[in-house]
């Protein structure tokens, strides 16, 4: 019986540290940023017996190979099977058209992976592989009505030796395919979460006039313009003693209107989120009010204790 078993990486191992720095090197498409949830590194013995097998054949054959770590993206409920019988050539691609070839398909990007993922917000899985690559052959792009590419074209001057991978560009690994079993080997799990740019856009996406015209006049200045404003005697403010509270806002014009002049502050003073202050009239804030609204009001208290 075959064994297989995935152990949880901590954040601080340097196989975690390595792997999520491939994954967050690609990991945005335009709708989505992909977070890193955990990592799970896989052993498989058989696996990697047969992984090893082919190295040697590879270098026997070509003279050198190398092992590339590329992703591997699929359904949640293929992953199972994948960790204990490996990736089949004959069963993987088939559902994408085999575009660079029918073989198993595999990228640097986890972002062009993704797409071959489940779609859910969270829990999602892709493999990270070890790739065998000796001879790497770009390839055009299987359009509509071409016949797939079933195995690579031969190598130049080493007839009947062919190609054993193709790729879109061989230089990025965007898209590489491979066409014998065993050539890959499934190393890690990473599980990860969809992070959607559309829902963050519409809290820092700067609003529309027709939103502007719906709110309130007093919350209008803050919404189109960088200026926190309050209402504020203009006597002696420095902008270091003006709270930052969002209560702090102007006056409305339709509470000002029920006041009389005098007891109306004499301006709304405007601080910039620099530190820079100045009178809310170049702002076309109402116009100064009375400038003795102060001795009004102790007027009237005198008024009342005098009684």
């Amino acid at each position: 019986m075959m064994s297989v078993s995935r152990m949880a990486l901590h954040e601080w191992d340097e196989d975690y540290l390595e792997v999520s720095r491939l994954f967050n090197g690609h990991n945005q498409t335009k709708e989505y940023t992909f977070e890193i949830e955990h990592i799970e590194k896989v052993e498989n013995p058989d696996l990697r017996r047969k992984f090893q097998q082919k190295e040697s054949e590879y270098r026997k054959k070509y003279g050198h190979v190398r092992t590339v770590k590329v992703f591997h993206g699929t359904k949640r409920e293929n992953i199972r099977s994948i960790l204990r019988d490996n990736l089949d050539v004959q069963r993987h691609g088939e559902n994408i058209g085999h575009r660079f070839g029918a073989g198993v398909s595999f990228s640097a990007f986890a972002s062009y992976s993704s797409h071959y993922c489940d779609k859910s917000a969270s829990d999602n899985q892709m493999l990270l592989c070890h790739v065998l690559v000796s001879n790497i052959v770009e390839v055009p792009e299987k359009r509509k009505g071409q016949s797939v590419l079933t195995c690579p074209p031969f190598l130049e001057g080493r007839y009947p030796l062919r190609y054993d991978t193709t790729a879109k560009n061989k230089n990025s690994l965007n898209v590489i395919v491979k066409f014998e079993n065993h050539t890959f080997y499934p190393a890690f799990v990473i599980h990860f979460k969809r992070v959607s740019k559309v829902a963050f856009s519409a809290f820092s996406a700067p609003l529309s006039e027709n939103r502007l015209s719906n709110m309130p006049s007093y919350d209008r200045y803050a919404a189109t313009s960088e200026w926190v404003c309050y209402s504020q005697p203009s006597r002696g403010i420095s902008p270091s003693s003006v709270s930052s509270s969002p209560t702090h806002l102007p006056l409305r014009n339709s509470y000002a209107s029920a006041l009389p002049n005098s007891l109306v502050p004499q301006q709304n003073v405007c601080v910039t989120l620099d530190g820079d202050y100045q009178s809310a009239q170049s702002r076309h804030e109402p116009a100064e009010r009375d400038p003795t609204w102060v001795d009004s009001i102790l007027n009237f208290l005198r008024g009342i204790f005098d009684c």
